[in-house]
C-alpha cells in the first residue's frame, strides 16, 4: 500500500509543475517566481533522488524527481537571465 500511495503521489507532482515552466517558456515571464523558493525547491528534489538512489533503489522517483529538477532549474535560469543576474546581449 506504501507504494501505491508513493506512485499515486509521483505521478501527480511531477506534471503538476509542467505548465509553469510552459508559462515561462512561451511568455519569457519569472517576476512572480521568488529565488529562494525554487532553491529551496531544486535543493529538495536533489535530496529526493538520493533518497530514491540510496534506499529504495526506484528508477521511476528518480526519474520524476530529475524531470522536477530540470523544470526547477530552467525556471532559474530564465529568471536570473531576466533580472541580468546572468549575462546575455540586451536586444535594441
Amino acid at each position: 500500500m506504501k507504494n501505491i500511495l508513493g506512485k499515486i503521489a509521483l505521478f501527480l507532482a511531477v506534471p503538476a509543475f509542467i505548465p509553469q515552466v510552459y508559462k515561462v517558456y512561451t511568455t519569457g515571464k519569472t517576476l512572480s517566481f521568488s529565488s529562494r523558493t525554487l532553491i529551496l525547491y531544486i535543493t529538495s528534489q536533489i535530496f529526493w533522488f538520493l533518497h530514491a538512489l540510496i534506499n529504495l533503489n526506484d528508477i521511476s522517483l528518480m526519474s520524476a524527481t530529475t524531470i522536477n529538477f530540470f523544470c526547477f532549474a530552467y525556471i532559474i535560469y530564465r529568471k536570473h537571465y531576466n533580472e541580468g543576474i546572468l549575462p546575455h546581449k540586451k536586444e535594441d
